[in-house]
């Protein structure tokens, strides 16, 4: 089908929605490689998919749809972002993935906030240009009890501080200096309830740092260090892991550490840590520091 006349259709459903004040209009799979300007005509519009197009920019006209919360745009051979996405008056939920011409890092695309979008965007410049943004993920995982939160709470403000099981996620926001430069580490302590553990997928990268954190209490230290290695390896590939063999002062265990490395990567760093007497935190803290160099994309140290 022509161009022309691919735009052409695009333009009756934009009329059509117009007449009757729609609040979501799907124009994805059509093969456009334009929006009609006329799309700025639907201010009452709330949704807006236009995915898997052959779109490589989105026009200015898409700035006065006021009433827009979310924009789907993934698939599309975007090149840049426009202006008008940093000058919204409410951040809105914003689909880019596979458009690999932004050259945005995964995190800030699946972030899908257009505020947090932008502001990545215009503050690193054009793609092929753009420093490296100085954060990184940090990700704990193990199972409820364990004491991620607890270790977390040590960790970042150097007191202890016993927490009961979290519910769902905490997301802990550590500012940190890497290699002389200021750094800012978000820590992701994840509940363990079994119930979560089918959403821990959704939330793993290849940019983080991992903590793997078991405790030898219940007897079940090696099928949960195999379990939680498998999961991040699974969903994340080869990222730095740390194991931590916690509330170690309180039980000492160990673990079949040889064999995890033969499973999991020889670089899996092993420590014991108790939260409460401080064991093992300082070395936790420096490790991290270490492979926060290393994390691709994220730091630039050169």
């Amino acid at each position: 089908m022509a161009s022309q006349e691919v735009l052409q259709q695009a333009e009756e459903r934009i009329e059509q929605a117009c007449k009757e004040r729609a609040t979501e209009l799907d124009l994805s799979m059509r093969g456009l490689t334009e929006l009609p300007e006329s799309l700025g005509q639907l201010t009452q519009l709330q949704i807006l998919s236009v995915s898997h197009n052959q779109l490589t920019v989105l026009p200015e006209s898409l700035g006065q749809l006021t009433q827009l919360q979310t924009l789907y745009v993934s698939g599309n051979q975007l090149t840049a972002l426009p202006d008008w996405l940093r000058g919204l008056a409410r951040p809105i939920e914003l689909y880019l993935e596979d458009n690999p011409g932004l050259d945005l890092p995964t995190e800030i695309i699946e972030s899908h906030d257009s505020r947090k979008i932008a502001d990545y965007y215009f503050r690193t410049g054009a793609p092929g240009e753009r420093q490296a943004l100085n954060e990184f993920k940090l990700i704990l995982v193990g199972r409820g009890g364990v004491g991620k939160t607890t270790l977390v709470h040590r960790l970042v403000t150097g007191e202890f501080k016993e927490f009961k099981r979290t519910p769902g996620i905490n997301i802990t926001h550590w500012p940190v200096t890497v290699g002389g430069k200021a750094v800012r580490a978000h820590v992701w302590d994840f509940g363990g309830q079994e119930i979560l553990h089918g959403t821990h997928r959704f939330f793993m990268t290849e940019r983080a740092l991992y903590l793997v954190l078991v405790s030898g209490r219940e007897g079940t230290e090696d099928h949960d260090a195999e379990y939680w290695l498998s999961l991040v390896r699974s969903f994340a590939g080869d990222v730095p892991v740390i194991v931590l063999l916690n509330k170690w002062d309180d039980f000492r265990f160990e673990l079949n550490r040889a064999q995890l490395c033969r499973k999991y990567g020889q670089n899996l760093v092993f420590l014991e840590t108790d939260a409460k007497t401080g064991r093992g935190i300082h070395r936790l803290d420096q490790h991290i520091r270490r492979l926060a160099k290393k994390l691709p994309g994220l730091l630039n140290f050169a």
